[in-house]
């Protein structure tokens, strides 16, 4: 069995972050402006119903004043950080299957929709916004490619 201590943690994330400052480099030709998703992402869930566009995003763990909403042109940004509660004393995992770290989702938006009629809640690790369709509006959803 394979046991990770903190500083083989500490040095593979540092490596990651190295990584994904030149993959950066590379894809905004030379720019360093970290755009790339973080450790954690978390999963979102888009659904069109009569009045409303309702979007859940799966958020265990984060602490509801570590997340921020807001709307820019047409995308709803989803901002905010996933603490670790790994204390910093322990020196091996046995497993390690949970990311950390800051996020940020950007959901492009459909027209049709009132955007000024926005309502979220965030509730047992859920935050559940709905967004009112416009009177008439027809609106059309692409699927969008998993990230």
């Amino acid at each position: 069995m394979y046991f990770l201590d903190r500083k083989m943690i500490d040095e593979m994330e540092d490596t990651q972050s190295e990584l994904r400052r030149g993959f950066q480099q590379l894809i905004n030709g030379g720019s360093g402006e970290d755009t790339l998703p973080r450790g954690f992402l978390p999963p979102v869930d888009m659904m069109l119903g009569e009045t409303r566009l309702t979007v859940i995003v799966e958020l265990a763990g984060v602490e509801r004043r570590d997340v921020q909403l807001g709307l820019v042109e047409d995308e709803l940004v989803i901002q905010g950080t996933r603490r670790s509660p790994v204390p910093q004393e322990v020196e091996r995992f046995f497993r390690m299957e949970l990311s950390f770290g800051e996020f940020e989702r950007r959901i492009t938006l459909p027209a049709g929709l009132d955007t000024d009629d926005i309502d979220a809640n965030y509730r047992d690790g859920f935050l559940v916004i709905h967004i009112a369709r416009m009177p008439g509006a027809k609106i059309i959803l692409e699927a969008e490619a998993e990230e």
